[in-house]
């Protein structure tokens, strides 16, 4: 195995990627000694900034070892790592609070595959060279020493934590914490933990499209969840009110779905859209909708919800949280799972109307709240 001082050679001469394959090798042989961890992200961050790339072999090699992916931010700001779960590399739900954070820090950005078994070595080191650490719907290593407490900030959402029982909190008890909406604030705080309250700000700009002109209205909705699929969709759609549903069929992880049966198919009019991942194709997608079903029943956020609505989609969710903390029945149409029944969307051009006055005491909310945010992170 090549020595320590060679491969710091290595990463400070002109043989980067050599110093990036050793540290590597070196890291996945011995993940407890957090020396090889460090000269790989040493080297990760150079080559970055650099403005090279790694081929496709070196990047696999990468996430099989660390569990996770970086990226790195830009110098001369305070350093803030930021830890999140490695789905939202589907969904880039977080990134607005990424871009919120790139204001006032430098930051790396790293996504966690600890759900599916990956080791937590990496968070350790990763803690220990950053002024702040942002946990986001990751929970760090309980046993940090206390005065690394008040760098560390954990960001959780209520469907992830809503079942957990009081006593998961008990190790975090010095952490900081930040919720977004008051019902998983309260949850928080019902645990005795330290919380600022936040709320997600509408995606900008507000492109309310111009509806293509049909006597009934178009469905989105993206099917992900064992829990909630079509079968209970089609009970709050009657087909006589409807043009037809474009439907998305995407599982989350160790999700299963149900599929329409043929006769709804033709019931229905269904069509199969495929998986978007490209924000322009997405946009058309919702554009051409006019009403976008919420895909979970329970939602930390639900960022597809205010993307939808941005979009002038009128949306359909389930009424908890925290998906009725940012709709209401001024703009969408509120369900409760227990007593599915046909909607009743003959005021959807009315609801359509106030979304944009809607969204913007979504923006205040914001504002006010990444004030708080904005704060805490500097204390």
């Amino acid at each position: 195995m090549t020595s320590i001082v060679e491969l710091i050679a290595w990463e400070r001469g002109e043989r980067l990627e050599d110093g990036l394959r050793g540290f590597l090798q070196c890291y996945v042989c011995h993940p407890e000694l957090s020396i090889y961890l460090d000269g790989l992200l040493r080297c990760l961050r150079r080559l970055e900034r650099r403005g090279d790339s790694l081929g496709p072999e070196v990047a696999a090699s990468v996430q099989d070892a660390l569990g996770f992916v970086p990226r790195f931010g830009r110098a001369g700001k305070p350093r803030l790592a930021f830890i999140d779960h490695s789905f939202h590399t589907k969904t880039l739900s977080s990134m607005f609070f990424v871009e919120f954070l790139r204001t006032e820090y430098e930051v790396d950005l790293f996504w966690s595959y600890g759900w599916r078994g990956a080791t937590d070595h990496h968070l350790r080191s990763i803690i220990a060279q950053y002024d702040r650490i942002v946990f986001w719907q990751v929970f760090p290593p309980a046993d940090i020493p206390v005065p690394g407490h008040k760098r560390i900030f954990i960001v959780p959402m209520l469907d992830a934590v809503a079942s957990q029982p009081d006593t998961f909190f008990n190790p975090y008890k010095e952490f900081r914490f930040i919720a977004f909406g008051r019902a998983l604030a309260r949850r928080l705080l019902a645990c005795g933990l330290q919380v600022t309250l936040a709320s997600a700000p509408p995606p900008r700009p507000i492109k309310l499209c111009k509806r293509t002109q049909r006597d009934r209205p178009r469905v989105h909705f993206w099917q992900r969840t064992t829990s909630f699929d079509w079968r209970q969709v089609s009970e709050l759609l009657c087909p006589e009110q409807i043009d037809g549903v474009w439907l998305q069929a995407h599982a989350d992880p160790q999700q299963s779905i149900q599929m329409p049966t043929a006769s709804d198919i033709r019931k229905f009019n269904i069509q199969q859209r495929p998986w978007s991942s490209g924000r322009i194709e997405h946009e058309r997608l919702l554009g051409e909708c006019d009403l976008y079903i919420a895909p979970r029943l329970v939602e930390g956020i639900g960022m597809s919800v205010l993307e939808a609505m941005a979009m002038g989609c009128v949306p359909v969710v389930n009424d908890e949280p925290a998906l009725n903390e940012y709709v209401d029945t001024n703009v969408g149409y509120l369900y409760r799972v227990a007593e599915l029944r046909p909607l009743d969307i003959r005021n959807m051009d009315e609801k359509r109307l106030r979304i944009p006055a809607h969204l913007e005491k979504l923006e205040v909310r914001w504002s006010e709240s990444a004030t708080a945010v904005s704060r805490l992170l500097a204390s």
